[in-house]
C-alpha cells in the first residue's frame, strides 16, 4: 500500500474547496472539515493514526523554559495550541496551522500568518533531529477571500510586501515587526524566523 503523503492529501483537500465539493465559511469550519477529511483518509491506511485539535504543545513536548524561548520566540509572539496534530503511534507526524481571516484587519492578520510560521518552526525544529520533542513535518495553509491580502491598497512595503508582490509569490522575511499599534518597534513583538520563506 502506498505510504501516506500528507502534503498530497492537503492539496487534494484544497482542490475540493476550489471545486465547491467542500464548503468552509470561517476558520473553525476550515479546521474541522480538514480534520474530518484527513481522519477519513487515514482510515484507509494501515497504522495507528490519530488526529487531534487544539493541542497545547506543552502537553506533547517536554521542554525547559529556555528551550521554549529558543524555539518559539517571546511570549508576545508565541502560540500555544496546534490547530491540527497528526500522530502515528508514538511519532509526532505533522502539525498544521490554519488561517481564514474574515474580519478585515489585513496587516494584523498578515502578522498573525508569520506568527503561525514561527510556531511551526518551533514545532518542527530541534538540535537533536531524533528528538521526540518535535513534529516530523509542519504545514501552514491560509485561505483568503479578500483581495486586499494579495493586491490593491496603496501600501506595498513592510509586511504588505510579503503578500502583495508583483511576482505573485509570497516572500516572508526572517524578521517581522508588528505592523500596527503602539508596539511596532518593540523587540518582544518582533518575530524572528530561522530562515526566509518563499511560496
Amino acid at each position: 500500500m502506498k505510504k501516506y503523503n500528507i502534503r498530497e492529501k492537503l492539496e487534494e483537500f484544497i482542490g475540493l474547496l476550489k471545486s465547491g465539493k467542500i464548503e468552509v465559511y470561517n476558520e473553525f469550519s476550515f479546521q474541522h472539515e480538514l480534520g474530518y477529511f484527513l481522519r477519513n483518509q487515514l482510515k484507509q491506511h494501515p497504522g495507528d493514526f490519530k488526529i487531534q485539535f487544539e493541542r497545547n504543545f506543552k502537553d506533547i513536548f517536554d521542554l525547559s523554559d529556555d528551550e521554549i524561548d529558543g524555539r518559539f520566540g517571546t511570549k508576545k509572539v508565541r502560540k500555544k495550541e496546534i490547530d491540527i496534530s497528526i500522530f502515528q503511534g508514538p511519532v509526532n507526524l505533522a502539525s498544521i496551522e490554519l488561517k481564514f481571516p474574515r474580519n478585515g484587519q489585513v496587516p494584523e492578520s498578515m502578522y498573525s500568518f508569520v506568527k503561525d510560521v514561527k510556531f511551526l518552526e518551533g514545532l518542527t525544529s530541534s538540535k537533536n533531529k531524533k528528538s521526540i520533542n518535535m513534529f516530523s513535518k509542519g504545514f501552514f495553509i491560509c485561505l483568503v477571500d479578500d483581495s486586499l491580502f494579495y493586491q490593491g491598497g496603496s501600501k506595498k512595503d513592510g509586511i504588505y510586501e510579503y503578500f502583495r508582490r508583483k511576482e505573485k509569490n509570497v516572500r516572508i522575511c526572517k524578521e517581522t515587526k508588528k505592523p500596527t499599534g503602539k508596539n511596532t518597534e518593540s523587540e518582544e513583538y518582533t518575530i524572528r524566523l530561522n530562515k526566509e520563506y518563499m511560496g
